[in-house]
């Protein structure tokens, strides 16, 4: 079990995009000492609810399109950050 505080790092599948999503080959990401601090810490203003996938921005490039009508097209540069 993650804990506050702790760190673990996991190898994982990647799941193929339904319907309207991309797959992004990261190139760069951002790592934000005060937000994932706080979160890795469970300060009083996060979730404290573990485990966690931290991070909400990254730079990279589209390796695969499951939305016909997007203008974004496999081998192309983006960035993006989490919406939610």
């Amino acid at each position: 079990m993650v804990r506050r505080g702790e760190v673990i790092i996991k190898d994982f599948e990647v799941r193929k995009p339904e319907v309207k999503e991309i797959l992004i080959k990261t190139r760069s990401t951002l790592i934000s000492p005060g937000t994932e601090g706080a979160f890795l810490m469970a300060l009083s203003n996060t979730s404290s609810k573990f485990s966690q996938y931290p991070g909400y921005s990254n730079a990279g490039e589209t390796i695969s399109v499951r939305d016909q009508t997007s203008s974004i097209r496999i081998g192309d540069k983006v960035v993006l950050r989490d919406s939610k």
